[in-house]
């Protein structure tokens, strides 16, 4: 493992690690990079063009001691985004929800990477399971930079939008992905760089972010290898439309899924089976 600083970042006293961190343990070290063991997450991203690490434990004072070779400066502002550390839950009148929260008081909504991470993830994850999802994930960051070893497990930051901007199709379709979707990563690359998505760092679910991803939707063509060129609107449709929709809906979504992704995290650790229904949220 590479020498890393140790340093620590206040957290509110309700604030938990553990239970924030469900998404990530549930997947069992498949996400290429996150990933929870012994207790603490790890983490695995981008500063410029250099791939950092971070690895976050909670002290019983209710700091967060941080180790890794990413910038100390920034710990604070990772947290934020990535824990959603200043983020409080709404309540819930839904009973089902409600003793969700109950259950799990200290969880915030875990966010894994950037604007244009997520509609990558969003087209590689169409179509087939969350598990699956992450391992062809893992494939094709493997194809852009070499693996960090931390504690003998290999890490990959997502591919930046000018790494697969200038892949070709072909390259990208090794990861296990259909060669349209193969195509849709590149051109979608191609036009974050470009201008026509939004800023890769801002909020999906804000009001602004929400405005630029639907213009971008009725403006972006993928001008892919095939006889016809395919809409915008097809590739962020699952961002723009379904997003809108269920923030307009749901305005608790995001604290929500994550409710329920802690549930099915510990009903994994405790060895229980998980009831077949669990994906059924009676919002």
């Amino acid at each position: 493992m590479t020498e890393a600083a140790v340093r620590a970042i206040a957290a509110s006293p309700d604030f938990s690690l553990a239970q924030t961190c469900g998404p990530v343990a549930w997947a069992r070290g498949r996400w290429p990079n996150v990933d929870w063991r012994d207790g603490g997450l790890t983490w695995v991203g981008w500063e410029g063009t250099r791939a950092v690490w971070r690895r976050v434990r909670a002290c019983p004072d209710g700091r967060l001691v941080i180790a890794g070779t990413a910038a100390e400066a920034e710990d604070r502002t990772w947290a934020t985004a990535v824990l959603g550390l200043d983020q409080q839950a709404p309540s819930f009148t839904d009973p089902v929800i409600d003793g969700l929260h109950a259950r799990y008081p200290g969880l915030r909504p875990f966010s894994s990477g950037s604007l244009f991470d997520g509609l990558v993830s969003s087209i590689v994850g169409q179509s087939i399971s969350v598990a699956a999802a992450a391992v062809t994930e893992a494939r094709l960051a493997a194809l852009f930079v070499p693996p960090l070893d931390l504690d003998g497990r290999n890490y990959w930051p997502m591919p930046r939008p000018e790494q697969l901007a200038e892949a070709v199709p072909a390259l990208v379709r090794t990861s296990g992905v259909t060669n349209r979707r193969a195509e849709a990563i590149v051109v979608a690359a191609r036009a974050c760089l470009s201008g026509e998505l939004p800023d890769p760092g801002r909020d999906p679910l804000s009001d602004d972010g929400i405005r630029q991803l639907a213009a971008a939707s009725d403006t972006l063509v993928l001008e892919c290898n095939q006889p016809h060129p395919i809409p915008g609107r097809m590739l962020v449709h699952m961002i723009v439309d379904d997003v809108r929709t269920l923030r307009a809906e749901f305005p608790r979504l995001p604290f929500l899924l994550t409710h329920v992704g802690a549930d099915v995290t510990a009903a994994g650790i405790a060895g229980a089976r998980i009831p077949d229904d669990l994906e059924t949220l009676h919002v």
